[in-house]
C-alpha cells in the first residue's frame, strides 16, 4: 500500500514538474529567445555586409541559435 502510494505520488509530481518545464521553455522562447534572436540576427546581416565584419555576423548567427534554444 505505501508503495503504491509513493508510486503514485512520484508519478504525479513527475508530470507536474514536466508541465512546468514545458511551459517556462514556451515562456523563454516567447519573451527572450525569439526577439533576442531575431536582434543577433539581423546585427549578423549587417556584420557580414563588410568583409571585415564576416566572422563576427557569423558568431552572431551562431549566438542566435543558441539564445532560440538554449539547451538543445
Amino acid at each position: 500500500m505505501l508503495l503504491l502510494f509513493l508510486l503514485m505520488t512520484t508519478l504525479f509530481f513527475g508530470l507536474f514538474f514536466l508541465f512546468g518545464v514545458v511551459m517556462l521553455k514556451i515562456l523563454y522562447f516567447c519573451c527572450v529567445g525569439l526577439p533576442i534572436g531575431i536582434c543577433l540576427g539581423m546585427i549578423g546581416i549587417l556584420c557580414c555586409i563588410t568583409i571585415i565584419g564576416i566572422p563576427l555576423g557569423m558568431l552572431c548567427f551562431k549566438m542566435a541559435g543558441f539564445v532560440i534554444a538554449p539547451l538543445h
